[in-house]
């Protein structure tokens, strides 16, 4: 499916979702005719993108003949019921006022030979869900922008030209402990113990047909995330794009439920966010009254395990176990613990995390030398915690790497500082978990 054609479909179904039609007329010009709940007909612009700016022609700018009411901008990745929907007069004297200061600027410019024209998505931002110049009620919408009260459902999809779903299953697996997300208004409010679904998008036939082959819970926020690798990704580009994941505990279904039997299971079903845009980018939902309607659809809904929630998370703000907010934390303040303590001793600190070059910090004194020092904060007493491959690497090859650790760094934070060797000594497993419980500190004797 194109660009273009996704783009109609959402909008079509938006438009039936409130009470209308949409119906596209022939030619190359996408010109859709909406008759309105009240009989009133109107003329829109169907303009769609994926990414980047939207398309159009300078000559937009000038009258026509055909008289068209609205423009409609629908980025695919976006939730439909948040289209852009423009009054034709103001982006028709919008193109052309741009256009006259791009002639102003330069006379000897050409409008038929240099005619592309881009519109940026803050121009028309004011215009969201204007619905209503088309004769759908704002009212008519169902709840497009997700709140705590009327979630009933974080719906995470699953494209298996991206993530082999059914080598997943073959090798035995059954549980999903987390997912990706982008990030948006929709993942910051992921927490603890919210329901979640696993839906798999893409055709209705083949090994993992579309429809819902997973429920479950999701067990807290979103944390970033550094390493992305494993065996089940099919598309590298996308696989590198992921920059969130949310921890879930999400139980595979012995039989998926295909998206037919949804749809026919009731008809305010086929207006599901999943069937009217199903090229957004994860998190999609159900709302609290869709998943009542689907009550009667789905197997009993798995408990949470008790265990779910503990799992290892490794983030931009460092790794550890538990909470990514509260890991976050815990990394800020052993970073401004051990700046202090560097700086008292003389050297100049910078700061380097962002650049994740295996290290935090890049000490430097003319007396004492270089130090590249990794922090590792944890809120608890025992000097346990976690290294990304990329920093065992640097220090493994790195002569100037030394490791700062904080612990009881939110109650009665305390510093040690380690070699390489040490560290190196005490890590194993794939993360490289180290405990330098029995180790004695730098310069402790």
């Amino acid at each position: 499916m194109s660009v273009q054609s996704d783009g109609l479909e959402q909008l079509q179904s938006e438009v039936r979702r409130r009470g209308g039609t949409a119906v596209p007329r022939a030619g190359r010009e996408a010109l859709i005719d909406i008759n309105a709940p009240d009989g009133s007909r109107y003329l829109v612009k169907l303009k769609t993108k994926q990414s980047g700016d939207w398309q159009a022609q300078k000559t937009d700018g000038a009258p026509r003949s055909v008289r068209i009411d609205a423009w409609v901008f629908v980025d695919v990745h976006q939730p439909i019921g948040n289209a852009r929907v423009v009054d034709a007069k103001w982006m028709r004297d919008d193109i052309q006022g741009q256009v006259d200061d791009w002639l102003a600027a330069d006379p000897s410019r050409n409008v038929r030979t240099q005619n592309h024209h881009k519109i940026e998505e803050f121009r028309v931002a004011e215009w969201s869900g204007r619905w209503d110049l088309i004769g759908l009620s704002a009212a008519a919408a169902s709840e497009g922008r997700v709140t705590e009260d009327n979630l009933g459902a974080w719906v995470f999809k699953c494209n298996p030209k991206v993530w082999k779903l059914d080598d997943f299953i073959a090798d035995g697996n059954d549980w999903i402990e987390n997912w990706s997300v982008v990030e948006n208004y929709r993942s910051a409010m992921i927490g603890d113990g919210q329901r979640a679904i696993l839906w798999v998008s893409g055709p209705e036939t083949g090994n993992t047909p579309r429809g819902i082959w997973g429920l479950g819970w999701t067990v807290g926020p979103r944390y970033p995330v550094v390493d992305t690798s494993g065996d089940y990704w099919a598309n590298l580009e996308r696989q590198a794009a992921v920059d969130w994941f949310v921890p879930t505990d999400i139980v595979v279904l012995d039989e998926p439920i295909l998206a037919a039997d949804v749809r026919a299971h009731h008809p305010d079903l086929q207006h599901l966010e999943v069937f009217r845009s199903p090229q957004q980018a994860n998190p999609s939902w159900i709302s609290k009254r869709e998943l009542a309607l689907l009550e009667g659809l789905l197997p009993e809904w798995p408990d949470r395990d008790a265990q779910a929630g503990g799992t290892i998370t490794i983030g931009s703000a460092g790794a550890g176990y538990g909470n990514p907010v509260t890991n976050k934390i815990v990394e800020e303040e052993a970073i401004a613990m051990v700046t202090a303590h560097y700086e008292a001793l003389g050297y100049n600190v910078e700061d380097v995390g962002s650049q994740k070059l295996g290290w935090d910090l890049t000490c430097s004194s003319r007396i004492n030398g270089l130090a590249r020092v990794e922090v590792k904060g944890v809120a608890g007493q025992d000097p346990l915690f976690l290294l990304t491959r990329n920093e065992l690497r640097s220090a493994r090859e790195d002569k100037y790497w030394e490791l700062a650790i904080v612990t009881s760094a939110l109650t009665d934070p305390t510093l040690a500082i380690y070699t390489a060797e040490n560290v190196i000594e005490q890590s194993e497993g794939y993360v490289y978990q180290v405990d330098l419980g029995d180790t004695k500190p730098k310069g402790s004797g």
